[in-house]
Formats: structure tokens, sequence, C-alpha cells
């Protein structure tokens, strides 16, 4: 039978495991700064036309449409 103190060392080394495995490389050196109200983060590209065009006609519809 396992005794409860080695129950809880295995659940405390899975725990730790898992939370270092949750951090990755990537992510380790970044810097984290929020301003509120900016949105810090790359550019998104320009919207082409037609996509622009698409969005105005689902505006259209939805706003039309009665509940």
């Amino acid at each position: 039978m396992v005794s409860a103190r080695a129950l809880t060392a295995a659940a405390l080394i899975a725990a730790l495991g898992l939370s270092v495995a949750g951090c990755r490389e990537a992510e380790l050196d970044k810097t984290v700064s929020i301003e509120k109200g900016h949105y810090t983060g790359p550019r998104n590209p320009p919207l082409s036309e037609a996509t622009l065009d698409e969005l105005r006609q689902r505006q259209k519809l939805q706003s039309s449409s009665s509940l």
C-alpha cells in the first residue's frame, strides 16, 4: 500500500512538472507591458476592398433582420 506522504510527494512532483512544461521557451523572455486602452501587439494588415465589401454586406443583412 502506498503511504499518504508518498502520494502527496508524487502529486506535487507531477504538478511541478506540468507547470514547467506549460512555459514555452519562446514566451520565457517576453517582456509583458500593459498600457490600459492601447494594444501594443503587431499591427493587423489592412483589409482588402473585397473583404470590406463582404463585411458591409453582412452588416446590412444582420441589421435588417428582425427577431
